[in-house]
């Protein structure tokens, strides 16, 4: 979150208050509450019907290096469906079979002043090309999805909760063999939070 020390609307200085049963800043000068608000972000879990998905390895800061769903910060104006695929493309160019983005969750936390709209979207299975943004992009069977290397409780919670309603979906999808999903990605705990590749 950001520290403010003085009022947006006259530079006063601002002070914590306990107001509505919570300490909000207060301007010293004209009074104002100065309310402290979200931050959007989207993301999305482009998946294929052979039981594939997208993910990126973070070449900026924070979790440089680790592996995340692809997407980005909203812009005013902008729809937020619409965003979620600016963001993804602007990240890893991928061939979506339709226009069409599923809203798949909602997640916050109190550590931090984001949230995340996740939706999903069916891609085709191709060669990937990413931004500057990412050091790689890479398909990944669900079975496959490398856990301990994943970045922000965000990404965990939503690929959990997607796999958890989506993936007997898949089932059919990988290799004609039936799945046993309790072996296929670590359960979730009530609380817990240019260059090219050739598909695998």
């Amino acid at each position: 979150m950001v520290d403010l020390k003085f009022c947006p609307y006259c530079r006063g200085r601002l002070v914590a208050r306990l107001l509505f049963d919570k300490h909000r800043l207060v301007c010293t000068q004209c009074g104002r509450i100065v309310h402290q608000n979200h931050r959007v972000a989207v993301s999305t879990i482009a998946f294929t019907t052979t039981g594939h998905m997208v993910l990126v390895r973070r070449a900026i800061e924070p979790g440089y290096g680790r592996w995340v769903i692809p997407g980005g910060y909203s812009e005013v104006g902008e729809k937020l469906d619409k965003a979620a695929m600016r963001e993804t493309l602007e990240e890893v160019e991928i061939k979506p079979i339709s226009d069409r983005l599923v809203l798949s969750g909602l997640y916050s936390y109190p550590s931090t002043d984001l949230i995340l709209v996740v939706y999903a979207i069916q891609v085709e299975r191709s060669v990937l090309t990413w931004g500057p943004e990412c050091l790689e992009a890479r398909w990944f069977s669900f079975r496959d999805i490398p856990w301990s290397s994943l970045v922000f409780d965000s990404t965990k919670d939503a690929l959990h909760d997607w796999l958890a309603a989506n993936g007997s979906c898949w089932q059919s999808g990988l290799e004609g063999r039936a799945v046993d999903t309790e072996r296929q990605w670590p359960r979730r705990q009530a609380g817990e939070h240019p260059s090219t590749v050739q598909p695998q």
